[in-house]
């Protein structure tokens, strides 16, 4: 199963794409997201808005692409594997996040990622370097 999971290192960016299909215009969509078997510390991060745009009116109902982003940085989240717990949203007319205006979304349960622990520095290797060689103009 850890193999399946989408792996990130420290300063990679997690960037899920969503299609979403809704009555309501919305503002903002995130994703909340739980360590499996987490005792102690931080156990829940969300991934946040970077862009939504229309892809298509069907009928009374629209579909749009939201793109969702977070870096991983060295405190936020540590490392372990995490579970989709809810994507969430808020319609355009909401004027505040209070949880009452908070759209919770249908969305699959088996969404999983994993925040790989950094292990000591190695040497990169070189694999292959090449020199363009252009004529003269």
């Amino acid at each position: 199963m850890l193999d399946e999971l989408p792996a990130y290192l420290l300063g990679d960016t997690i960037k899920p794409e969503l299609v979403v299909e809704h009555e309501v215009n919305l503002k903002d969509v995130w994703a909340n997201f739980r360590r499996r078997g987490a005792a102690e510390g931080p156990s829940e991060f969300g991934i946040f808005l970077k862009e939504i745009a229309l892809d298509r009116w069907l009928g009374e109902r629209r579909r749009s692409k939201a793109i969702l982003e977070k870096l991983v940085q060295r405190s936020d989240p540590p490392a372990g594997e995490y579970q989709l717990v809810d994507v969430r949203g808020l319609p355009y007319s909401a004027k505040d996040r209070y949880e009452s205006n908070v759209l919770v979304f249908d969305a699959p349960a088996d969404m999983s990622l994993r925040i790989a622990e950094t292990s000591a520095i190695t040497t990169p290797e070189v694999t292959v370097m090449k020199f363009n060689i252009s004529p003269p103009e």
